[in-house]
């Protein structure tokens, strides 16, 4: 089973978009999953296993600072590996992602002078941000609302990542959702930032992670010819050998609790996988 986490913190904020756990939370999570099987490099999941054991493979996605302030120190604790999913933004002097920016702008202003300024009719925050993920004339415009915090992705963030060993993949340079992309604009979110990543990487292919999870044949296929070794979705699927390696499945437990999150782990485990497909 693969598991996906996003952002780690000390204390996450309530309501915040994005999807955060506590860093003890994340801590109980892996040492619960090092108790009941072996947490393995996420490539050795499309591997035959010789154990009866299960295993379980540990993802995070996109460029945030708390990878290597919280998430690192817990993974050497429990001595074990992980695979991050980074955009490289800080590679090309990029600021942080536009929904980063709308959390921080509804926290600093509040829901509805927000929504007030960008033009857009949202009851929620989670209900602004869907709006926005196809408004890109409104996205460019949160970036005025907290210009002081929206400074270039320092390199600084993510050196003791690559410096870990611990693996690194691709997520696209501007996270964009690939499924709304016509073919001439999927292959370009693939490849931008792609041999960057590759290069800072020096591991071998990388493997990928779609942005927002979503994927269909198409958008496997894609990745596969732009030459990635893997690439992973958001399909709650366990993964196995016989797994489609360019529509693996990854689950998010997100907070859940100690109890509810080993009861959903065993339920997941023995759902059906997607085989590979010609």
């Amino acid at each position: 089973m693969a598991l996906l986490y996003h952002q780690v913190l000390p204390e996450p904020r309530p309501g915040s978009i994005i999807p955060t756990v506590s860093v003890e939370q994340f801590r109980v999570q892996i040492e619960y999953l090092t108790s009941v099987g072996q947490v393995v490099p996420l490539e050795d999941l499309l591997r035959p296993s010789p154990s009866m054991q299960p295993r379980f493979a540990v993802t995070l996605d996109d460029d945030y600072q708390s990878h290597g302030e919280h998430v690192l120190p817990v993974l050497q604790r429990y001595g074990v590996p992980a695979t991050f999913f980074l955009s490289g933004r800080w590679m090309f002097g990029l600021g942080r992602y536009w929904w980063e920016n709308l959390d921080q702008a509804i926290a600093d202003r509040g829901l509805n002078d927000v929504c007030r300024t960008l033009g857009v009719r949202a009851e929620t925050p989670h209900e602004l941000a869907t709006h926005l993920e196809i408004d890109f004339e409104a996205q460019a415009r949160i970036e005025e609302l907290v210009s002081p915090t929206s400074r270039p992705i320092s390199e600084g963030w993510f050196k003791p990542l690559f410096e870990s060993g611990l693996g690194i993949g691709f997520h696209t340079l501007h996270h964009p959702r690939l499924t709304r992309l016509d073919d001439e604009g999927l292959d370009q979110a693939l490849s931008l930032g792609h041999a960057e990543m590759a290069t800072a990487n020096s591991a071998g292919p990388l493997l990928f992670a779609y942005p927002h999870g979503r994927a269909g044949r198409r958008e496997a296929s894609a990745a596969e010819q732009a030459g990635f070794a893997a690439a992973f979705t958001t399909s709650k699927e366990p993964v196995g050998a016989g797994s489609d390696r360019y529509l693996v499945g990854r689950w998010e437990p997100g907070a859940l609790p100690l109890p509810e999150f080993s009861a959903e782990l065993a339920w997941r485990l023995h759902a059906p996988i997607r085989h590979v497909t010609s």
